[in-house]
């Protein structure tokens, strides 16, 4: 093999890594962004608290420094907070977020974001995306940690397409050697 044709297969090599990472992005972004067509109902909500794996019942072995976000949003009078899964009934979560008359719990599994820290702070105001005949369904509008994971792929992504065209360009320059 010629030292154009191996310069030519790793360009080639670099490419298909680089149309990975951005079919992961864009394929993570359709996936998380539900259709904002339905989500007419909008709430101002609230972060309550950022809980970190292995404390309040959350997380387990294997989940090491992962962030769960509980936050809450009003829709009328009724309060929604949103919480992690924790199977253990008396998981202090589960004690300090309780469903009562206008308060409803809704859980969700695994880490708030792609990642494993948060973007958000506690006490931070975010908007609330919502069913106008279901408020439990819900997004958050302009998600900041599905945002940053999105945009993270999407750097990687380009920046192994641009090494990829430097060896492109690269190989016009190389000799032909045996």
């Amino acid at each position: 093999m010629s030292n154009q044709m191996g310069v030519l297969l790793s360009a080639g090599i670099f490419f298909l890594f680089a149309l990975v990472f951005l079919v992961i992005a864009e394929v993570n972004k359709r996936i998380t962004e539900k259709n904002p067509k339905l989500y007419q109902g909008k709430a101002q909500g609230e972060i309550l608290e950022i809980i970190k794996s292995g404390t309040n019942g959350v997380g387990g072995i294997g989940l090491n420094n992962r962030t769960y976000v509980v936050y809450k949003y009003t829709v009328g009078d009724d309060t929604y907070i949103v919480k992690p899964l924790v199977l253990n009934a008396n998981a202090l979560i589960n004690l300090n977020y309780t469903d009562s008359a206008h308060t409803f719990c809704i859980t969700y599994f695994g880490p708030h974001s792609g990642s494993r820290q948060t973007n958000y702070r506690v006490g931070e105001n975010i908007t609330v995306a919502y069913l106008p005949e279901n408020p439990k369904a819900h997004q958050i509008v302009d998600d900041k940690d599905k945002a940053f994971f999105y945009k993270g792929f999407r750097i990687a992504g380009f920046s192994i397409i641009s090494i990829s065209i430097i060896l492109l360009i690269a190989s016009f320059f190389v000799k032909n050697g045996v």
